[in-house]
């Protein structure tokens, strides 16, 4: 990471939907980890909201997924 950025964090690497586990409305468990490094943790959200998104294609049991994931 820049100097300035934050502090790093855990970052998944791959968080797809091949590697959350997800009961109901609620994520239960993240698998695969063999990608995780020291990053910014918005390289795993904005995965997850690439997926949604393309997944989803405007079903409606899909609306509301990306856009709960808001940037700064």
């Amino acid at each position: 990471m820049r100097r300035g950025c934050g502090t790093a964090a855990a970052v998944h690497g791959d968080a797809g939907p091949y590697n959350l586990l997800v009961e109901g409305d609620h994520l239960t468990a993240v698998l695969d980890w063999e990608f995780l490094h020291l990053g910014d943790p918005a390289v795993d959200l904005g995965l997850v909201r690439v997926y949604a998104r393309n997944s989803c294609n405007g079903k409606s049991s899909c609306a509301s997924i990306a856009p709960r994931v808001a940037f700064p």
